[in-house]
């Protein structure tokens, strides 16, 4: 009855809760069903990003959490995302040298809901960004002033990394939420490389 806002978790529940009552009726050991319920909850919110908010707060319809948040990883090192990254295998290669010293991520985030933290994941390690730059085309985009202020940026230190393909995605923390986005694939493998810059 908590779910019934929510239609994806009337639906997990359903299907769970037949599974859960008809192995607790065999075998009765709650310790067991508590476990595989935690990793239902890890499954949904996490893989199928499904929108597990219950009660008063919950949205009816609300499939997933993605609207919520809106963003964009658009260079790294001055090489635009959209138009450098490899399509099939989601890898962009970024061109480093000695002289630079960091890998420069730029991007921008929105959302209505009030944003507690902006974290850039990278090669397994998160990097606070610096938010608030100005972006006039995110707020014309979504013809929504509050958003004029929603760019990023961050430089993350050549010395924290190997040569290699590492993971890159953005981390978005609102009151009581994470929201992990991949844009503007749903993942993005930056390939770094020696060599002198270009765009």
């Amino acid at each position: 009855m908590i779910h019934i806002p929510t239609p994806p978790l009337i639906i997990l529940c359903f299907i769970a809760g037949i599974v859960w009552t008809s192995t607790f009726n065999k075998y009765p050991n709650l310790f067991t069903i508590a476990i595989s319920h935690a990793i239902l909850v890890i499954f949904c919110t996490s893989i199928l990003l499904a929108y597990m908010t219950v009660g008063p707060k919950a949205h009816i319809g609300r499939w997933c959490n993605s609207d919520a948040v809106h963003g964009s990883i658009d260079s790294v090192n001055n090489i635009k995302v959209r138009k450098h990254i490899n399509s099939k295998t989601h890898v962009l290669d970024v061109v480093v040298n000695n002289e630079s010293h960091n890998i420069y991520i730029q991007g921008w985030i929105a959302s209505i809901d009030n944003i507690k933290k902006i974290q850039i994941s990278f090669g397994g390690k998160d990097y606070s960004v610096n938010y608030g730059t100005r972006r006039e085309d995110v707020a014309a985009f979504f013809n929504n002033p509050v958003y004029l202020y929603s760019g990023f940026n961050v430089n993350i230190p050549i010395s924290d990394f190997s040569l290699g393909h590492q993971k890159l995605y953005l981390k978005v923390y609102l009151e009581g939420k994470l929201f992990s986005i991949h844009y503007p694939y749903p993942k993005i493998w930056i390939n770094p490389i020696h060599g002198s810059a270009s765009d």
